[in-house]
Order: C-alpha cells, then sequence, then structure tokens
C-alpha cells in the first residue's frame, strides 16, 4: 500500500499519530487487496475554519475520498467504520468496472 501524507497533514503534530494510525485500520481492512491501493491524507479547513482530514483512497479503477473531522478520529470505532464505508465504495467502482468489461465481452460475442 502506497501512503502519502501532504504537509498540511503532517502538520498536525498533536494527531499525526491518529493519521498514522486511521491508516494502520485502513491496511487491515483492505487485508490482500492492500497492494493495489494507494492512500493520500491531506488537511483542509471547512467553511467555519475548521480542520478535515481528506484521505483518498485509488487504485486502477478510480479514486474514492472522505473527510473526517479530528474527533471522528479519535474514536476508533466510528473511524473504522467510515473507512469500511470508503473501501466499499472503491469495490463498488470495481464491480461496476468488471461488470461493464463483462457486458462488453458478451456484446462482441453475441
Amino acid at each position: 500500500m502506497v501512503v502519502k501524507f501532504s504537509d498540511k497533514a503532517k502538520q498536525w503534530k498533536e494527531g499525526y499519530y491518529l493519521l498514522e494510525r486511521a491508516t494502520e485500520h485502513l491496511e487491515e481492512i483492505l487485508g490482500p487487496s492492500a497492494g493495489s491501493v494507494s492512500v493520500e491524507w491531506d488537511r483542509r479547513e471547512d467553511a467555519r475554519g475548521r480542520s478535515q482530514y481528506i484521505v483518498k483512497l485509488s487504485d486502477h479503477t478510480g479514486e474514492v475520498t472522505d473527510a473526517f473531522a479530528p474527533s471522528e478520529l479519535e474514536l476508533r470505532s466510528h473511524m473504522r467504520y467510515r473507512l469500511l464505508d470508503l473501501w466499499g465504495k472503491l469495490l463498488q467502482r470495481r464491480s461496476d468496472e468488471q461488470m461493464k468489461k463483462l457486458q462488453e465481452l458478451v456484446k462482441e460475442g453475441g
């Protein structure tokens, strides 16, 4: 699994370990598929000036993103649920792409 932390994400000194911990959980969730997924963490501010941490998962089929408030990263079960949901979205993209290819093959053969 290729993991990148933006400079903005690294600037969150007191909670940078939470991003690392979330990445470890993500690697567990991905299991054997971890080798085919890239992960990027970034930081931005919402309309109220509050920090949000953006995670992007990508593979050969595309990418999915989600935003976490710092407090969400502190809650292990909540964070894990959100990462599972994000992984599910990327898997859905993979499935959609495979289905599209299969339909094209059937169309060509029939």
